[in-house]
């Protein structure tokens, strides 16, 4: 994994775009069941990654570096408004 990267979402996927890289690919993470996600964020203390699927109606987060192998943990939401503070 990079050191230096851009996460972002795009609809069903979360994206990771190195910024070492003149080519600046794009790379699917391995989040399953992705239905509508319209925010990232991420834990760089906790290597957590924070997503907001507005169709499941849910806040989920999972560890970045092992995301296809850990069951997210998952806040319901039933709002489309969402303000995290920390």
């Amino acid at each position: 994994m990079p050191e230096d990267y851009l996460l972002f979402a795009s609809h069903n996927s979360i994206r990771r775009i190195s910024l070492q890289s003149s080519d600046r690919t794009d790379v699917f993470l391995p989040l399953p069941s992705l239905k509508n996600v319209v925010a990232v964020d991420y834990h760089y203390q906790a290597g957590r990654i924070y997503y907001t699927d507005i169709q499941a109606e849910v806040i989920r987060y999972r560890p970045l570096s092992r995301s296809s192998k850990y069951p997210a943990m998952i806040w319901p939401c039933s709002c489309h408004v969402f303000i995290i503070m920390q």
